[in-house]
């Protein structure tokens, strides 16, 4: 039998491995988080922050990467309107 949902819409029974990682205890404590870690929630849909790895500087280079095809599109976009 299921239990019924609580006030808030939630089963009380709910298991937090099926939650996704920003809405668990261990990690909603406003804790600061590196850039690998924000590319690595934004790439699997919030479900893990070490999907890049623990260095830092990954998503330093995600990040420069992104900026750069963007720069390079405007620029293109740009140089081929006139």
């Amino acid at each position: 039998m299921l239990s019924r949902p609580s006030r808030t819409g939630f089963l009380p029974n709910f298991s937090i491995k099926y939650m996704r990682l920003i809405f668990t205890p261990r990690f909603n404590r406003f804790q600061t988080i590196n850039s690998t870690q924000a590319w690595s929630l934004f790439l699997t849909a919030c479900k893990t922050d070490d999907s890049l790895g623990k260095n830092p500087m990954t998503g330093k280079y995600v990040t420069v990467a992104i900026l750069g095809a963007v720069i390079a599109q405007i620029v293109e976009a740009i140089l081929l309107s006139s």
